[in-house]
């Protein structure tokens, strides 16, 4: 989780340059603030999405 809905934005760009990161989900307005999902190296989903 990271503090705001622009810090989402910022992580997105900054891990969408890594190859070896595969997008799941882009980032998109969800009824919790903004979010994306990727799938790490080892297969895990990880999802980042503002504090609640």
């Amino acid at each position: 989780m990271v503090p705001t809905n622009d810090d989402v934005d910022a992580v997105f760009d900054q891990w969408s340059n890594n190859l070896t990161i595969n997008v799941v989900q882009p980032p998109y307005d969800d009824v919790f603030g903004r979010t994306f999902v990727i799938q790490d190296p080892d297969g895990h989903l990880v999802r980042v999405a503002p504090i609640d």
